[in-house]
């Protein structure tokens, strides 16, 4: 079936688990990357899953969108997202791939992009990678990091409750500093309001978003 969200359309499949094809607790995520990190902008989506953020994306105005995600199904499912909108594919594009490994393609290549959008699963493992947010995600930030204009935004994103947003704050603050440069957050999310949370129970608050601008290097001391 088709759902609506902030006047999109979103293609779900409610026989297939938790994998449905979107996750409503970004909605709001989607809704401020639509509406003030879109606009002539190239956005990089990696552990893209649907492509909701690539979709979301264009939708505010980007000029292009690459999506990358290792699951095979990530290509026909990304494919459906954008035609269920009328969106052009051919500016918006696909990349079946590990994200780990398209970082390196892109930085070989010396692409960059306005807005780099990170919102890995809380461990995720491949033929050649291990991920797990708690230890690897000042890393990824720093390939993410390394991928993004300056002035650019990185979005990053996690749903993993074995910590809180002060220490994923501290995450950032390590992977600029490891990176050489400086940062500001521009916004922060957590669950939407009519997501109920019991403070008994903490780890069902898990969501976390930060969006962080690259503002500057760090100058070298004589």
């Amino acid at each position: 079936i088709t759902i609506l969200e902030n006047r999109l359309v979103y293609a779900v499949n409610l026989d297939d688990g938790p994998m449905v094809g979107i996750f409503l607790d970004q909605r709001d995520v989607r809704l401020a990357i639509r509406k003030r990190y879109s606009k002539g902008m190239r956005v990089l989506n990696t552990f893209s899953y649907t492509g909701a953020f690539s979709v979301a994306s264009f939708a505010g105005g980007a000029v292009e969108t690459v999506s990358v995600d290792l699951a095979n199904r990530s290509l026909q499912k990304t494919r459906e997202q954008f035609e269920a909108n009328g969106f052009d594919l051919s500016v918006n594009q696909i990349v079946v791939e590990d994200v780990f490994n398209y970082f390196k393609y892109a930085a070989k290549k010396q692409l960059l992009f306005d807005t780099v959008i990170l919102d890995p699963p809380s461990y995720a493992k491949s033929k050649q990678f291990i991920f797990a947010a708690e230890k690897n995600y000042v890393a990824l930030l720093e390939d993410a990091i390394a991928l993004t204009k300056m002035g650019g935004v990185i979005v990053a994103s996690t749903n993993c409750s074995s910590f809180d947003m002060r220490a994923f704050i501290q995450m950032a603050k390590d992977a600029f500093q490891n990176s050489g440069h400086r940062f500001q957050i521009l916004e922060s999310y957590k669950l939407p309001s009519d997501y109920k949370t019991l403070t008994s129970f903490p780890e069902g608050n898990y969501l976390k978003v930060l969006l962080l601008e690259k503002i500057s290097a760090y100058k070298s001391k004589k």
